[in-house]
């Protein structure tokens, strides 16, 4: 009976080892084909933008005096030509999101908005330009926006 169980114990140990790589190489194809959607945008300085065209997401991160900056990321909701930047879980905020090209430049900031940002800081009228650099976009503390 015990080297049953230890035969069972094994094959099911095998089993899962055979399974692990093939999810693992599942995960990396998903990200690999994902990130394939990513583009990243660079403004003055340290400013950043990252799109996501499939999934309709976009996030940025613009700088004031020092490390203050405005950081947001959400829903791209579209209309014709135009697009508005929704912050996730703040439906009050909406930003104006203009992609010319190469190029996104943002609205100005709504009271509603102005919790994005640290003082002395804003993203109002902020210009990105398509980079070909495709370092992630993260925020003042490392963690990635997109």
């Amino acid at each position: 009976m015990r080297t049953g169980l230890v035969v069972l114990a094994f094959m099911l140990a095998a089993c899962g080892r055979s399974e692990e790589p093939a999810a693992e190489a599942q995960a990396q194809s998903s990200a690999a084909s994902g990130a394939a959607t990513l583009t990243v945008y660079a403004g003055t300085g340290r400013n950043r933008l990252c799109l996501d065209q499939r999934a309709s997401r976009a996030a940025f991160i613009t700088y004031g005096e020092g490390d203050t900056n405005c950081t947001a990321r959400g829903n791209l909701e579209r209309e014709g030509s135009t697009a508005t930047l929704v912050p996730d879980g703040d439906e009050s905020c909406r930003i104006a999101f203009a992609a010319n090209g190469d190029s996104v430049t943002l609205g100005p900031v709504s009271p509603s908005c102005s919790y994005y940002c640290g003082p002395k800081a804003s993203f109002a009228g902020a210009e990105f330009r398509r980079t070909n650099d495709q370092q992630p976009v993260t925020d003042l503390a490392g963690a990635p926006l997109c």
